[in-house]
Formats: C-alpha cells, structure tokens, sequence
C-alpha cells in the first residue's frame, strides 16, 4: 500500500516541480555545480564548522557509536556541548552516503536538495491555497530563492532546507479541514514536519513553526466562522497527536535540549547577545528595498558594496524582497481585498518583517529609538534562541509568496493570457526570471567568488597527523576569532574542519553556541591570547592580574591538555607581526617539524619534559577578575577589580608551585609523598573607598574546607603587601580564595595591579 501510495506521488507535479527546483539551483549556483568536489557554498568560520557538523554526525553515528551531542574533538579536554550547535542531524544523516566522495560533494549536494525541498514545501501549501499551479510554482520560487534564503544558506548548513515550515501550515490547515477525510494522517505529518524542521534545519526553525501554528490558531480564534474548528474535541485530539508523534520520532534530540535546558549551566550559550547586540544584526529598514550584497550581478565582487546597510554582516542582513515579487504581492493582496485569509498573509508578512527589523528601528547608519516588537519576543524565555533577527525575513517571504502567488492567479483572468497556455507558461517564465536576477543574480567574474564560495583543501599535515596512533591534541593559532577581520572566525573554523583529517582533538574550536567554560579553557593559555593580540594589536600582551613567566604557564597548560604538536597558520598574521611570532615559538619549542603551505607545526614534548614545574604558574579563574583603569597619582593605569559570582564564591586564583630542588619531575609527579615550598604572595592593591578595606586569604585543607592563611588591611593608596605562605609542589595546586566587602554588584573595592609569587627565605 505505502509503495503504491510513494508510486502515485512520484507520477504528480510535486515530483516534476522538485526537479525543477534543483535544476534551477545548480544552474544558478553554477560556480558549486562546476567544482562540487572541492568548492562550497559560503565563506569563513561558519562554512567549515558547516562542513564539520555532517560529518561529525555521521562519524559520532555510524564510527564512534557515541552520542552527536558531545564532542570532545573541540574545546579538549573539557570537549563541547552540541546541542544548540547548528550541524542540521537529519540533513547530515542523508549526506552520509556522499561522504566516501568527499565532504565538500555531499554538502554541496545538500545545499542543492534545500532548495528544491524549500521550493516544492512552498509548493505545496500554495497549490492547496490558490489552486493554481503555475501560481504555486511562483510562491515556491520567491520562497525558496528569496534573497534572504540565499544570504543565510551561503554559510548556514541549517538553513538550506526550510521547506518543512510551509508544510507544517499546510498539515495544520488541513488538519483542520472538515471537508479532509484523513485528518488524523495530516495529524501524523504535523509532527513528523516539526521533527525535520528541527532536525534538518536548526531548534530556530521548530520556534519559527510554533510562532506560525499560534497565528493561524489566532486567526481561526478571530475569524466566527472557523471558530469551531479550534474550539473542539477533535482539534484537540489531533493537536495532542501531533505532539505525541513529534515528542516520540525526535526524542532522540528533544530529550538532549530539554535536558540543558533545565540544567543551562552545562548547555552552551543559548541567546549571547542583549538587545543591543541584536540591533547590530537587525535588518535595515533600507535593505528591503535595495538588491543583496550577494547578488553576482549588481555587487559582482565589490566589497564596500552598501556596507552602511550590511555592516555587521551581510549573511543576517540581506533583506531585499524582489520588485517583481513585491508588486505581484501587492497586485494580488488587492484583487483579493475582500479575501480575509490574504490580508491576514499581509499582516503575517508585515509581522515577521518587523520582527525582523530587530528591536529598534535602522534606517540607514542611524539605529533609531523606536522600538519594535522584537523587544517583547526577546523576553519570551526559550523563543529568544533567535540572536539575529533578520532570519525571520524568510517568514515574512513565505507570505510574500503566497500573496504574488494571488497575483499570478489573477494575471491569468487577463483577456490575453487566460485562454492561451503557452502564453500563461512564458508571462511565469519571464516573471521568474526577472525575479531571479533581481534576489539573487549570477556571478560574472572570479571577484565576486569569494563572496559567496569557499575552496576547500585538504590539509597535508593534519592528514599525516591523522596515522599517527595514541591520544594527544593539537594547538591550532590563531585560536581566537579576529574582531577586526571580515571572516572573524575563519581560521578557528579552519581548525575545527581539520579534526576531519586527523580525527584528533584540538584545543580550541568554533561552533555556533559556544559557552563562557569553553572560552576560558583556551584563555587559560597565554600562548592563545598572545598570538590573538599580535594578530589584532600588533602586541602579544596577555592580560592577568597575576605577574609571572607567561611561557611557563603556557607550557603548564599544554600538558594538562596533553597538546604534543602546535600549528600556526601564517596567512592570518602580516609580514610585520609574524616574525615575531615564529621567532618566539621556535625559541620555546625549537625548530619546526613541518613547513608546507601556509601550516607551520612545531612539537611540543622536548619543552614541556624541560620546563614544567619549573616556575610558579597562577590560574585567575577569569570571570572573577576584571580588568580596568584608574587613575593613580595623575596616570590611568591598568588594575583589576576582584568579583564574587556569588556571594557564597569569593574570587580564585589556582596556584602550581615549583619543585624546592632538580627531583626529577616525572619521578615527584608519580610520587605520593608531597613535597612543600615557603612562598611569600606579593600583592599591590589599594582601596577604591575612602575606608581601610580587609583582605583575607583563604585556601582548601584536605577535606576541602577553607582555612584563613592571612589577612590583611588595604589602605585608599597603592601599596604592596606580603604574605607568607607555604605550598603544595607540583601537579597538586594550590586554591586560593580572596575574602573581602561584598558590593552591591559583587566587586569588592579593592584595585589590584598586580600578583606574584616567589620562594621565600
């Protein structure tokens, strides 16, 4: 039965209008049609992560036999939380077979199949509105080669494929048809289309979907007519099902979000951004109207192209609706006038674009004080996922299409057109086509390439890393993302794509939803930060309120993450900086053992068996410590202000002590016996009151309660202080506490320029 049912729908239209899709996609996309073994759609970090994710699902599915919702080939040791990361499950699971071809061919085939599946989603709820094919085909096209879609699916694996939110209307909508037969079997697909709406694409796109349900739900509310059909027994029990089929197919990953989501302290950062952050990546009122930075034939390879428009990021902002799709919807919104469900498309539209605005109006470079609605969605806890308001521009096309769907319906009344089926074929043909150029246009030179496409190399030296046996990690710089690049996350997420070929951790990593733990585990390196600097500065400075040999501390670090090899990729650091650098890590670490292409490596064993324990190293725990300037004696100079997360959690610093003489490390580390150093902590502070502020310093005994080991009074001038202390050699570590006056913020009002520790007399 369930053959003959798939053999009847391969003979319909949906089949004829899905190849039709891909055709288009591949033509349009021809510079990806043309290399896909080695060239993908996007550009910079989040391509290569992109790139990661399938494979990674399938390898954590089909190799590792593990969960895909941990890893611990980024961030090592502490490894990351993947379950807000954006690698679309579902669309990597049917990449899979692809994969043995290459990584690049099977994203490149999936990128091609979100078109089509978008296209023939939106298909299908328009036919099931307007009753028109050719009408249908269009409202597929605006949605599906939207310039918005395109924008977010250059670079967002999650986003390719957003045809299942259109489906999920029309399952609701047909859902609630009396006049359906099989209400329950729609009932059945409602769910199912939430699964792979969260699952192909990203959780943003099951929020999308609910907002979409609560609308229509309010709109059958409004409407007296369609009243009943929500307020019953029997929508209810299908909404219940719907649920149920949903809950039970995704379990797999449902139970995994609503897992961090009561327990947010292990999940990765859900909403990092503030209202503020989020107007960054808002729509500009003036991108609806103008063509997208991406299209190949009105920006064709200039990079200042409307910048004032797309500053932060083209990919969230493109905006721009398409003048033959904009005056087919108003064309159609007024014919159909007295038609309640097509001005209730037109509010839909206006609702989701305003949404998208962000939560202040812009208008060109001026970010207004006119609030918008996403100020009250940002406070819904759970839908505030949503950072970059400008996705909901996809939404809003879904309406627009439905709309100038209306419009090519009443094109076709015209005397001209409505009896001649050639020439209905060839006004759809033109329309699509000028739509086309305008949303997305074609590339006409190399220039423009780099805009919208990535060439994808393998790497010699991870691939060669990749058969050597054992567990270590890798060190990849720059770890950091560049705030001043165009690509700030480029060469993290070029780190991340390497794990590909030597299927061996590194230290650093990029994924969408990254948490505080994951950042701090990188800035306990001060390698990682100095390399930042120089990149970004020009200065590898490494701010601590403690004062120590930096490079010991690195070294500390790197074999508590058991990290045996260092990369450095030279093209992120111009001829003036980079000298410096190689310079530094050939004098740490000795001569490289590899040179090819742009990857320098240098090991790592030599210089930690030589130099660990050597030194006192001291770990801040870096939230608890921020750094500022105050003026002292007619100079700002840089202190740090020590904060409670708490007030149950005074400020922490980790403490290593050196051996007192040459026991050989890896006989003492081995050895249960401790050996103990008198140490004096040097410390320069004042007080930022006007009052004499106290100071203890606390440690952890053996059963891990906390024992006063000094105190002392800091006065309102910058003063040094000494306090005897004695140590704990080696691996152990010494915890130290700072107990002081708890203010209202949490800081305690001391300013502190600098720590350090030294063998005592």
């Amino acid at each position: 039965m369930l053959g003959n049912r798939l053999l009847h729908y391969a003979k319909t239209d949906y089949v004829y209008y899905f190849i039709v899709y891909l055709i288009l996609a591949m033509v349009i996309f021809y510079p990806i049609t043309l290399h896909m073994n080695s060239t993908v759609p996007g550009s910079g970090g989040d391509t290569y992560q992109s790139l990661w994710g399938i494979w990674w699902v399938s390898y954590s599915t089909f190799v590792l036999h593990t969960s895909l919702w941990h890893t611990s080939l980024l961030y090592y040791p502490i490894g990351a939380n993947l379950v807000y990361e954006t690698f679309s499950p579902l669309l990597a699971i049917l990449s899979a077979p692809f994969q043995s071809i290459s990584i690049p061919f099977a994203y490149d085939l999936m990128f091609f199949f979100g078109f089509a599946i978008s296209g023939i989603g939106m298909y299908v709820l328009a036919k099931y509105l307007i009753k028109n094919s050719y009408a249908a085909f269009f409202a597929g096209l605006v949605f599906s080669f939207s310039a918005a879609h395109v924008a977010q699916s250059y670079a967002h694996i999650q986003w390719m494929a957003i045809g299942f939110v259109p489906l999920s209307l029309y399952f609701l909508l047909t859902m609630m048809d009396e006049g359906n037969a099989h209400r329950m079997r729609s009932s059945f697909w409602l769910g199912l289309s939430f699964v792979f709406a969260s699952f192909m694409g990203g959780i943003e796109e099951g929020i999308m979907i609910i907002v979409v349900i609560l609308m229509a739900i309010v709109y059958y509310l409004v409407i007296k007519e369609r009243r009943a059909l929500v307020i019953s027994r029997k929508f209810v029990k299908y909404s219940v099902f719907a649920l149920i089929v949903a809950f039970a197919l995704g379990s797999w990953g449902f139970i995994p979000i609503l897992h961090v989501v009561a327990n947010p302290s292990q999940s990765s950062t859900v909403n990092q951004y503030t209202l503020s952050q989020s107007s960054l990546w808002s729509d500009n009122i003036l991108s609806f109207f103008v063509p997208s930075y991406y299209n190949g034939i009105f920006n064709n390879g200039n990079a200042n192209f409307m910048y004032g428009i797309y500053e932060t990021d083209p990919t969230e902002q493109v905006a721009f609706v398409g003048y033959a799709a904009l005056i087919l919807a108003l064309y159609g919104l007024y014919k159909e006038r007295r038609n309640r469900a097509a001005i209730a498309f037109a509010f839909a539209a206006i609702f989701f674009v305003w949404l998208a605005m962000g939560p202040y109006l812009k208008i060109g470079a001026t970010i207004t004080s006119i609030p918008g609605i996403y100020v009250l969605y940002h406070a819904l806890p759970g839908f505030n996922v949503f950072r970059e308001p400008g996705r909901f521009d996809m939404i809003a096309m879904m309406f627009v299409g439905l709309l100038a769907a209306y419009g090519i319906m009443h094109l076709y009344e015209l005397k001209q057109l409505k009896s001649d089926r050639t020439k209905r074929i060839a006004a759809v043909a033109i329309l699509s086509f000028i739509f086309l150029i305008g949303s997305v246009g074609m590339p006409l030179n190399k220039a423009f390439l780099p805009l919208i496409s990535t060439h994808v190399h393998a790497s010699q030296f991870y691939a060669d890393i990749g058969k050597i046996s054992g567990n270590f990690s890798i060190l990849a710089l720059p770890a950091l993302p560049n705030p001043n690049s165009v690509y700030p996350a480029l060469y993290p997420g070029l780190a991340t794509y390497d794990t590909v070929l030597s299927h061996k951790p590194i230290v650093e990593g990029y994924i969408t939803r990254s948490n505080e733990t994951e950042i701090i585990s990188m800035e306990n390196i001060p390698l990682i930060v100095q390399a930042s600097n120089l990149q970004t500065t020009g200065s590898p400075s490494y701010p601590s309120p403690i004062i120590e040999n930096y490079t010991n501390e690195t070294i500390m670090s790197l074999f508590n993450y058991n990290t045996d090899f260092i990369t450095l990729d030279t093209s992120a650091y111009n001829g003036t900086v980079l000298p410096e650098l190689e310079h530094y890590l050939g004098d740490t670490f000795g001569s490289p053992i590899y040179s090819g292409n742009s990857t320098i490596a240098y090991a790592t064993k030599s210089a930690i068996q030589s130099r660990i324990y050597n030194s006192y190293v001291g770990y801040p725990f870096l939230p608890e410590w921020a750094e500022t300037t105050y003026p002292i004696n007619g100079t700002d100079q840089s202190i740090w202000v020590p904060f409670y997360l708490s007030a149950s959690e005074p400020p922490r610093i980790l403490v290593y002590a050196p051996y007192p003489n040459g026991t050989n490390v890896t006989a003492a580390i081995n050895s249960p016996v401790r050996q103990y150093i008198n140490t004096d902590i040097n410390i320069t502070a004042m007080s930022l009151s006007h009052s004499v502020q106290n100071i203890s310093v606390y440690t952890l005994t053996s059963s891990n309660s906390y024992l006063k080991i000094a105190s002392f009074n800091v006065t309102p001038h910058m003063q040094a202080y000494t306090i005897p202390v004695k140590f704990v050699s080696g691996p152990i570590g010494n915890p130290l506490f700072l107990v002081g006056n708890y203010g209202s913020n949490g800081e305690m009002p001391v300013a502190i320029t600098g720590i350090s520790f030294n063998k005592a007399n």
